[in-house]
């Protein structure tokens, strides 16, 4: 159809706009949104804001028996509790710690809380808190992923709190005192509900409510077990409540048990605590953003004993003083630092990224946050700080720009189980070979960790040197994010000299099979007759193809009534602290200690020793007698290392009290080899060696802590074999054909516990060094 000559076209236009549908400021007309470009302008506005009212108005932590403060401003209290904490949820009554010096306010557990002093007026700000993972993290580049960190409870879609675990109960007790490494059985008793087994992981915090059980029961609060329910040990607090982190109970802990009376008419649970963070997407950036506003948690509170030295270095083991993290600065950042050090001991010192020394922060002195302004070039700071009754412990900063971090490649560190003691000895232009698996917990076999000691000659498995003086040897380890961390050092303590002592000294090798020696080795008193060779021409050549020549030295003396050799032992095969304390014999041994005419069970009696056996020449106070006291295979198969640190404690008290000049040298076990192939008939003992070393470091640990204590420390020293011993030729072997369809054999070791005559010999070397550099120079 032809258009027509005066057509009009009209346009229909819907004026009416979708509710929907948003509009921004643009060309001079008002919207009804906000754009992306005004929204980042305000938050950045806000948030300079808020970090000038901190950083200005922050005075520093406060803890109840501070003084007074004078000055007006925001305090941020160290010390929460949960005192008068009412039972009913709904209450408004008011608990937590309570602060005389800042109008009586409280601090409750569980919330983050400043303080504000206007005048004479304190005010108080509280938000609940989430708990944070130990050892969460924030992926820097997955934004999927986030768990633990500092957050505010007001962050939308975050939950935090307790877990309550679900459990049921038996009229049950399991006793403390079980067999470690195997399923303890549990006994029948109305007065007990045990819970069933629960599930942890080394990360959790356990919050755990039930009756105070008393350190004399038979039955415990908690019970730790590995994965496959064997048990490792009890904790105990004897409180109603309390928290615990299970990597500060038993090493490997991967189930609990908890008990509490019948009678008790409180709470009986567990809870774990920590947060659960859903569209963590959203949140990513509003949770790095508030961290960078926050002040940081105290750094001491992962504290490890150990101090810095004048060089920035980590001397570590030393339970007299706490040493925090590597903590991440940046250029400008103010650190607040309080605590007591000395002229041997420095506060505080600066790193670069790969954690080596660059400058220290501070000299020494007696501290209450200190302010220090962190230099160019330093990325971690390290704090020490004095340990003692009453001394306070604090590192933190009132800003942290956590832009600076790497938090991926923070969070990809390795953790490990070292154990450093605070000397090791060697002789003068003797070589001495130290063996790394004996200070680092892995696995012979794993290279993964890329650990060697640090220092010419030094490799990933052993470091051979000549010293000539007193060394220190670090051990370094590369982590996957490429930072190389100082793991520990081994102090050698080197012996100049070979003179006989001015007087008469006498040593006493007490202990278990491993000093009998006979087995593997067919010599009464293995090692102590190698010993006295080595030091005075007298005894027994374990190794006469590659025996050191013996020196001939006078004044030393070795006393025992045991064994067919001249040098004579106070070995006992399956021996214990215990059995010595309490037993008059066992396995066909006779206690020479035991003193009938003695009231009470322990008749453990060393006086009576000497004079029965007429040990003349040791002087009324036993000042010249030394006990190399050798125990530990069969207490860490026995019993808890609770247990173990009580008897030996009770022994060292009981000989310093007979004999008040007598000193002793606890020595620690040697390392087991790998490849164990060792029948242990009915026993479920079989153990591999991780677990075997678990248990040898864990005697270590026990004798070096007790050692290191003012009440000990100047008659009784540690001796460790671990580091000094070389295990591949020291135990008996087998070739086994492991294929029957093949003639091709394996070599495994038949024993993990008594060495051959080789292994035996190394052993007496170490305490040869000892013994020289302490009473030959």
């Amino acid at each position: 159809m032809a258009d027509l000559e005066d057509q009009v076209t009209i346009s229909v236009v819907d004026g009416i706009m979708p509710k929907n549908i948003a509009t921004i400021d643009e060309n001079g007309l008002i919207g009804n949104a906000v754009s992306k470009e005004q929204q980042q302008k305000d938050i950045a506005e806000l948030k300079g804001d808020v970090q000038d009212m901190i950083v200005s108005n922050f005075k520093g932590n406060i803890t109840p028996t501070d003084p007074t403060p004078t000055e007006d401003g925001t305090y941020k209290p160290s010390v929460s509790s949960e005192d008068d904490k009412p039972t009913d949820p709904s209450s408004t009554a008011d608990w937590g710690k309570i602060y005389p010096n800042a109008g009586n306010l409280r601090a409750k557990t569980g919330y983050d809380t400043m303080f504000y002093k206007k005048g004479s007026i304190w005010t108080r700000t509280e938000v609940k808190m989430p708990v944070a993972s130990p050892t969460g993290s924030v992926v820097k580049d997955d934004p999927h992923s986030v768990s633990g960190g500092v957050v505010y409870s007001s962050l939308e879609n975050l939950k935090s709190g307790q877990q309550n675990i679900a459990f049921s109960t038996t009229t049950n007790y399991i006793a403390k005192t079980s067999m470690v490494g195997q399923v303890p059985s549990l006994t029948s008793s109305t007065n007990w509900l045990l819970s069933d087994l629960i599930d942890v992981v080394s990360t959790d915090t356990i919050l755990r409510k039930g009756s105070a059980v008393s350190s004399s029961s038979a039955a415990a609060e908690i019970y730790c077990f590995d994965v496959d329910g064997k048990y490792l040990g009890y904790y105990n607090q004897n409180s109603t409540s309390y928290l615990v982190k299970v990597s500060d109970l038993f090493p490997g802990t991967r189930k609990i048990r908890t008990n509490s009376a019948s009678s008790y008419s409180g709470e009986f649970s567990i809870s774990k605590t920590g947060f659960i963070a859903t569209e963590a997407v959203r949140n990513l950036e509003k949770i790095t953003e508030l961290n960078k506003l926050v002040i940081s948690d105290d750094a001491f509170t992962n504290a490890i004993s150990g101090y810095l030295s004048s060089t920035g270095g980590l001397v570590l083991g030393s339970t007299s003083w706490k040493l925090t993290p590597p903590t991440p600065v940046t250029k400008d950042q103010k650190i607040l630092y309080t605590g007591i050090t000395s002229s041997a001991a420095y506060p505080i010192w600066g790193y670069d990224s790969k954690l080596n020394p660059v400058v220290s922060l501070s000299a020494q002195g007696n501290f209450t946050d200190k302010e220090i302004t962190v230099p160019a070039g330093v990325d971690f700071v390290i704090a020490a700080a004095r340990n003692s009754a009453g001394d306070v412990q604090r590192l933190t900063s009132t800003h942290f720009d956590q832009s600076r971090v790497d938090i991926n490649a923070i969070a990809k560190t390795f953790v490990n189980d070292s154990f450093f003691p605070s000397k090791t000895w060697a002789k003068a232009g003797e070589a001495i070979s130290l063996n790394l698996n004996g200070f680092v917990n892995k696995h012979p076999k794993d290279y993964s960790r890329d650990t060697f000691f640090n220092s010419p000659n030094g490799n990933e498995d052993f470091i051979r040197i000549i010293p000539t003086a007193d060394v220190q040897i670090p051990v370094r380890q590369r982590q996957p994010n490429g930072v190389y961390v100082i793991l520990g050092y081994v102090n050698i303590k080197v012996g100049i000299n070979a003179n006989s002592p001015s007087s008469a000294l006498y040593f006493m090798h007490f202990g278990d099979s491993t000093v009998k020696g006979t087995v593997n080795s067919g010599i009464e008193g293995a090692i102590v007759n190698e010993l006295s060779r080595r030091l005075t021409g007298v005894g027994y050549n374990l190794t006469p193809a590659t025996a050191p020549a013996a020196l001939a030295l006078t004044n030393i003396n070795f006393i025992g009534t045991i064994g067919d050799q001249v040098i004579k032992h106070e070995g006992r095969g399956g021996w214990s602290f215990s059995d010595y304390l309490n037993l008059a014999s066992k396995s066909g041994a006779t206690n020479a200690f035991w003193n009938t005419g003695i009231s009470g069970a322990v008749k453990f009696d060393l006086g009576y020793y000497l004079t029965q056996n007429n040990f003349t020449g040791v002087n009324s106070t036993a000042s010249n007698l030394i006990i190399l006291c050798q125990l530990g295979w069969n207490d860490v198969f026995t019993y808890t290392p609770a247990q173990i640190e009580a008897f030996a404690r009770q022994w060292l008290d009981l000989i310093k009290a007979q004999k008040s000049g007598v000193r002793v040298k606890l020595i620690s076990m040697q390392l087991p080899p790998i490849d164990i192939y060792k029948d242990y008939g009915t026993s479920t003992r079989q153990q591999s060696y991780m677990s075997t070393m678990q248990r040898v470091m864990t005697i270590a640990r026990i004798y070096e802590k007790i050692a290191s204590e003012s009440g000990y420390s100047s008659w009784v020293e540690h001796i460790s074999y671990m580091g000094t011993f070389f295990p591949d030729n020291a135990y008996p072997t087998t070739d086994l054909t492991v294929n029957k369809r093949d003639s091709v054999t394996k070599k495994v070791y038949t024993d993990d516990v008594h060495p051959i005559a080789a292994g035996y010999a190394q052993m007496a070397d170490t305490l040869f060094y000892n013994i020289l550099y302490n009473y030959c120079q």
